[in-house]
């Protein structure tokens, strides 16, 4: 991070990343438009987002033909642009993260952290396990160019998350065990 506390790496825009997708040379706000609906919010929603009424929609379909266009193809563009901009979105977000952790990870090391960062590298730790790594890699791919199937992931980490869960339920059970017969041994 900077010296302004900001990232420093500085994303792109949401409506860049549409533009990417979609390869429109719109201004940002249609390419932002675009990019909600084709991530499945309603006309209403997406306008209130980027801070239009819907009456601009509508001069928008009657003078740009190809904005027209693009929003009668929004269900075959669900299908393409919502999983991938949502891809992006989550990839680009999980690196900021990383790159967060990494951070103060450093400066846990330098002395002690101001209580906050503390408290965030303590929850923070939780996430580092070897069943997170695997997900991880899940995410990312093993090398072999194949795409990310975000529903394999998704899936991948619920059963980690169920997992972890189940362990942490069963060592409780196991230490409640411990406990009850440890108060009933006769005291020596």
């Amino acid at each position: 991070m900077g010296v302004d506390n900001k990232p420093a790496i500085q994303p792109d825009s949401p409506e860049d990343i549409v533009k990417s997708i979609v390869e429109q040379n719109w201004d940002s706000k249609k390419s932002k438009y675009i990019g909600y609906r084709a991530s499945g919010f309603t006309i209403r929603e997406a306008a209130s987002l980027i801070g239009v009424n819907q009456r601009t929609i509508v001069r928008w379909r009657e003078g740009d033909p190809t904005f027209a266009s693009m929003e009668q193809q929004l269900p075959e563009l669900r299908k393409r642009l919502g999983l991938e901009y949502a891809s992006m979105e989550f990839l680009r977000n999980y690196r900021l993260i990383l790159e967060k952790d990494y951070n103060i990870i450093m400066n846990s090391m330098k002395g002690p952290l101001p209580v906050q960062e503390h408290q965030y590298l303590l929850k923070a730790r939780g996430h580092y396990t070897p069943q997170q790594l695997e997900s991880l890699k899940g995410m990312i791919g093993d090398g072999t160019g194949q795409p990310l199937d975000f529903t394999k992931f998704i899936i991948s980490i619920s059963r980690t998350r169920e997992e972890v869960k189940l362990e942490a339920s069963k060592e409780q059970k196991e230490d409640d065990i411990e406990s009850a017969e440890y108060q009933q041994s006769p005291s020596e």
